[in-house]
């Protein structure tokens, strides 16, 4: 059964989507709810809680701050924009993506702190199982790139401002590019 709704296209007819990690979840609600409706939209509301959760840790990591953190989360459970991939059943495959999206985001992270060959291998695997659950994951590695020259800037940020003035100031002069003589 599981390798059918691997396979199988999510919606009937030519052009169907194959979303994996979307088949499989409605096949696991299937599994605990049977038909009752009830049980699946429990799942999205908890899916939407945990990417609350994935964003105040994602804002932990980037800001440092608690309060930041809380607050971006709460923003985002509050946000009305997500209302209809909570209520409606079919809007799983935002919820969904979004965990992995967010999740690979907050391993990408995090990577230094831990081991780093295993969570930057999670971190693919949250991105990949992204992509499978809903097209919209392919801007995944730019926003990867982002945070990573974000992180950079960060660290040569704090370089700078430990160093003496006016050390300092002769470091940033020589980091500059300058043209070939």
């Amino acid at each position: 059964m599981i390798g059918l709704a691997i396979t199988s296209g999510f919606y009937s007819g030519w052009g169907g989507f194959v979303r994996p990690p979307i088949a499989v979840s409605h096949l696991v609600d299937a599994s605990f709810w049977g038909l009752n409706p009830t049980g699946y939209h429990v799942t999205n509301v908890a899916l939407h809680a945990l990417n609350a959760t994935l964003v105040v840790v994602l804002a932990l990591r980037l800001t440092g701050g608690m309060i930041a953190g809380l607050m971006a989360g709460f923003v985002f459970l509050a946000q009305r924009c997500h209302s209809a991939s909570v209520s409606w059943i079919s809007g799983r495959t935002d919820l969904i993506a979004t965990s992995f999206m967010l999740l690979s985001l907050v391993l990408h992270l995090g990577s230094e702190e831990i081991d780093a060959r295993r969570t930057r291998v999670l971190a693919l695997i949250a991105s990949a199982l992204a992509l499978l659950s809903k097209e919209s994951a392919v801007v995944l590695p730019a926003v990867v790139v982002f945070l990573t020259w974000l992180k950079i800037r960060q660290a040569h940020r704090a370089v700078v401002a430990a160093l003496p003035f006016r050390q300092a100031r002769s470091r940033l002069c020589s980091m500059r590019l300058r043209p070939a003589a």
